[in-house]
């Protein structure tokens, strides 16, 4: 199994289980299992200290004699750490309520969500030792049987919400985080991977743990930027709109932002450890190549979106969602910068220049809790919010890219350049096409034949030769 096969399986499991919610519980029933969700990653973040691209580069960057004591280091901080803000949450849990919830009495849910974040913070430690050790086929093992854990709970949890027991929506997120902790921990242990760490007398070392912080302190305030915007929006939702529309921003947001950014998790996991070893000359090339074939796959998947955006989202949620195409557009734009985004900010992390890092990131992450929280409580619609996503991405697209050709004397070939913009300049013009009507369905054939061209012209010569003999091969094999 690859890292990409596990993500698919993460998905589809994501999938059932939001369709599980649309079907039996509506709108008002993903938002607030959006919520629960959003606040359990949040948590997870800030209680890890979001510190699994520390231990990654750390593991990829570090002597061999040294590797150990550092894995050791990391462990401890995390585990310890992981403790404070877990018991934190439950001192608190009755503020937490009225603030994610809009509602006190769910404070069975802030404890609920308070066990799933220390147990999901073990599993990432496991994920994050998995990467280092490019233990892939492993991880992308973890990451489906998480996506099970998940799907495998969606019902049982909206039968007992149906009876009047809401708190049982954290049952699904609990149980993913129990299937990957376990299935992770058992995976190093079976590969021997732990036997040298518990060796080891001394759980912790000063330096290590300082250099764990250098990283992993600046890609914290990131990470709660991100997480914590998204969450601070969500309530707000929830409290000018109701856990309705929290609901149908779930399902846009899901849908243009968060299935795409695990696609673009699977090239960060195998980027992140290459480019720790590259030098820049051969790193120039190793972006080039992944910006390629992320736009190849992901391009394509966004035009059928676009114009199949009603459609998708009764097939992906229920009829009461449709609402969520006023937004699905903007934030499917957004996605496709957000890509290119995406290749720049590992090659900051793999230079370890955290600063950089800091700065082309968590401005723009409150930029856009600054312009949404206005738009929300000054009565906007939903789509504003949308909007604002789209713009803020690409701002930081031309801030970002100047930075990295600046510092890393990165350069991007022309050619690939021209074919990215044909690739933005088409899902502009799918996206005006359905801004208003549904488009025939030999309108929509069409088009999909013309994305699938145009993301065919983002490989070179020899990349679609070696793609077609792949295929001659495996139809031989079925043949």
């Amino acid at each position: 199994m690859t890292i990409g096969s596990g993500t698919v399986i993460s998905m589809i499991a994501t999938v059932i289980a939001n369709k599980t919610f649309a079907l039996m519980l509506g709108p008002q029933g993903l938002g607030l299992f959006s919520i629960i969700r959003q606040a359990s990653q949040s948590f997870t973040v800030l209680a890890s200290f979001n510190g699994s691209s520390a231990v990654i580069q750390g593991m990829n960057s570090k002597p061999e004699s040294e590797k150990i004591r550092y894995i050791i280091s990391c462990i401890g901080f995390m585990f310890l750490f992981s403790i404070a803000i877990g018991l934190l949450m439950i001192f608190t849990a009755h503020w937490l309520a009225a603030w994610l919830f809009d509602d006190t009495s769910q404070v069975l849910l802030v404890y609920g969500i308070s066990f799933a974040v220390w147990l999901t913070v073990g599993a990432n430690i496991g994920r994050a030792l998995l990467n280092g050790y490019l233990e892939m086929k492993c991880l992308a093992m973890v990451t489906a049987l998480g996506g099970v854990g998940l799907a495998l709970t969606a019902y049982p949890a909206a039968m007992l919400v149906q009876q009047g027991y809401q708190v049982a929506l954290i049952l699904p997120v609990i149980t993913a985080a129990l299937f990957s902790v376990f299935s992770a921990w058992f995976l190093l242990k079976k590969g021997g991977r732990l036997v040298s760490v518990f060796q080891q007398k001394k759980t912790m070392f000063p330096d290590d743990i300082k250099y764990f912080l250098n990283i992993s302190a600046v890609v914290l305030l990131n990470g709660l930027a991100g997480v914590m915007s998204l969450l601070v929006v969500r309530s707000e939702i929830v409290q000018a709109s109701g856990m309705g529309s929290a609901g149908i921003f779930a399902a846009a947001w899901a849908i243009g932002v968060l299935y795409t950014s695990l696609i673009l998790g699977v090239f960060r996991t195998y980027l992140l450890p290459m480019l720790s070893r590259r030098d820049e000359k051969n790193k120039s090339v190793l972006i080039d190549q992944m910006l390629r074939a992320s736009i190849f796959i992901i391009f394509p998947l966004l035009v059928v979106f676009i114009i199949n955006k009603e459609w998708i989202i009764t097939v992906l949620y229920a009829e009461s969602f449709i609402p969520a195409s006023d937004l699905l557009s903007w934030l499917l734009l957004g996605a496709y910068i957000q890509m290119t985004n995406h290749s720049f900010d590992v090659q900051i992390l793999s230079n370890a220049n955290m600063r950089l890092y800091l700065g082309v990131n968590v401005p723009f992450q409150l930029m856009f809790l600054g312009v949404s929280s206005y738009l929300v409580q000054s009565g906007y619609p939903l789509e504003w919010v949308a909007i604002s996503f789209f713009c803020i991405v690409l701002i930081r697209m031309f801030v970002l890219f100047s930075m990295v050709r600046q510092r890393y004397h990165i350069n991007i070939a022309a050619s690939l350049v021209i074919r990215w913009l044909l690739g933005l300049a088409t899902l502009i013009f799918c996206s005006v096409l359905t801004c208003s009507n549904s488009l025939p369905l030999e309108v929509s054939i069409l088009l999909m034949g013309i994305s699938m061209s145009l993301s065919l012209l983002m490989l070179n010569g020899a990349e679609r030769k070696q793609g077609w003999l792949w295929i001659q091969k495996k139809r031989g094999v079925l043949t």
